[in-house]
């Protein structure tokens, strides 16, 4: 880096030439830079050798989509990639990133480290893949299709097939189960409806009034 940051500062500097110059020998022109900066400078240098600067660590920010037409539980197929022409359904849908995680595809192997727990080793995962790459599969022809939103008579949204005009239904959600873990200080399930106290002077009361609606 320092030596390119050198040579750029020699190439900037006019180095002062004779004033008489052979007539056959024509004089070098100076090299103009749009900007004076020292960045600027070192990317033009680097450039002129190993053509323009790529930033890899640079990812544009993604919009998200307002509209999809993908869901989990749809199977699609891959159009592009090393896994293009796969097929299979969406396991989970990222819509913040506009990418999808696709069963079978772009499987990766990732490190675990050791704990207390459980032990390190190598595991395969799939890792999600940007929603442009996939498209839904018609129905009828079982092959990747693009969609369109068409009205029931009844009023509902649906999907229809471009190449084959199917409908297109959309995946069930599947049911949330939710797993509630008592701790030491939740009361136990049986004991919440439990009647453990009744004022003695309110029993008459209560008994009248239900004597009253009978």
């Amino acid at each position: 880096m320092l030596s390119l940051f050198r040579f750029a500062q020699r190439t900037v500097s006019h180095t002062p030439f004779p004033r008489a110059l052979p007539s056959r020998i024509p004089a070098p022109l100076p090299i103009s830079f749009p900007s004076s900066s020292a960045v600027d400078v070192i990317n033009q240098a680097i450039s002129r050798f190993a053509g323009p600067v790529r930033y890899f660590a640079y990812r544009p920010k993604q919009e998200p989509i307002k509209q999809w037409k993908i869901f989990r539980g749809d199977k699609v197929q891959v159009l592009s990639g090393k896994d293009a022409g796969k097929q299979g359904f969406v396991l989970k849908v990222f819509r913040k990133k506009n990418a999808v995680r696709v069963q079978g595809v772009n499987m990766v192997k990732k490190a675990i480290r050791a704990t207390d727990q459980t032990e390190g080793g190598w595991i395969r995962k799939f890792m999600p893949v940007h929603v442009s790459t996939v498209a839904l599969i018609d129905p009828e022809k079982k092959v990747p299709t693009r969609i369109a939103w068409r009205f029931l008579k009844s009023g509902t949204r649906v999907r229809i097939s471009k190449k084959s005009g199917a409908l297109i239904r959309k995946p069930k959600r599947r049911p949330v189960q939710l797993q509630v873990k008592t701790g030491l200080k939740d009361t136990v399930p049986d004991k919440v409806l439990e009647r453990t106290y009744l004022a003695p002077e309110i029993i008459p009361k209560i008994q009248q009034r239900m004597a009253m609606r009978k």
